[in-house]
């Protein structure tokens, strides 16, 4: 059973207008959102009410396979992590520990007592086939389902792992994909679009999969320059899938 039919008046539109922010930034300017999502450390309990009155939705973003050295609750996940991801400073999270679930479950609960209208589950492709904690894939599921079973009217946006959606469809709402039509060099630091024959080949996959699906479908790119983000735009309008373009870090509102 899917539990989209809480939230379609969020995707009435045939392309919902979406943004994802991690930085702090001024709850004045952020208005006429379909979807918005951003991180719940940066905001106070009225200023979630205020995002919510002039967006639809609001989320948290919540990383279900990683860690940041920067978190709060680094300090308690530590010792049950699993290696390091190198590009964001961040430690992998092991779900078949008892402590890393009880420390999720309390996030996501201050989550929803400050507000918000749902989570943005990220790191999900660390649980794929070419993932670091790909033999905790049975463990991610069941964590998606429970949390589910818990929060029945909560917005739930799965970040990637298109492998297993067809495992995760039930639990979600709605799917993120970044970078289909942009492609980013973490040792170079620059931004690059991708060839024909590659936004192509990515394209036909995300068509194939989600032909016969009811969930939703989100492309999140990156970009930096003006004429980037016009060659990216240019491409995505012809296809059915909303989008949003905004610089790696995510920082800060795209203009």
């Amino acid at each position: 059973m899917m539990f989209l039919f809480s939230f379609g008046s969020l995707f009435a539109k045939t392309k919902p207008k979406f943004l994802v922010c991690y930085g702090k930034f001024d709850i004045v300017k952020v208005k006429g959102y379909d979807l918005l999502i951003v991180e719940a450390a940066h905001f106070k309990y009225s200023d979630i009410q205020f995002l919510k009155k002039y967006n639809k939705k609001v989320v948290a973003y919540i990383s279900l396979g990683e860690v940041n050295e920067n978190a709060k609750d680094f300090k308690f996940l530590k010792e049950t992590t699993s290696g390091k991801n190198n590009d964001w400073n961040s430690h992998y999270l092991d779900l078949t520990a008892e402590k890393t679930i009880v420390v999720l479950k309390k996030r996501i609960k201050n989550i929803f007592f400050m507000g918000y209208d749902g989570l943005f589950l990220d790191n999900i492709d660390n649980f794929t086939s070419f993932g670091p904690t790909f033999n905790q894939q049975h463990n991610l599921i069941q964590f998606i389902k429970e949390i589910r079973g818990i929060y029945l009217d909560k917005f739930l946006v799965q970040n990637a792992g298109l492998e297993i959606v067809n495992k995760t469809e039930e639990f979600i709402d709605c799917v993120l994909i970044e970078s289909i039509v942009t492609g980013y060099d973490f040792n170079e630091k620059k931004y690059q679009l991708r060839s024909d024959a590659e936004i192509k080949q990515r394209l036909d996959v995300i068509n194939q999969q989600f032909y016969n699906s009811k969930i939703p479908v989100l492309l999140l790119e990156y970009a930096n320059k003006t004429k980037l983000k016009r060659e990216v735009s240019k491409i995505l309008k012809r296809t059915k899938y909303s989008f949003s373009i905004n610089e790696i870090t995510l920082q800060k509102i795209p203009d």
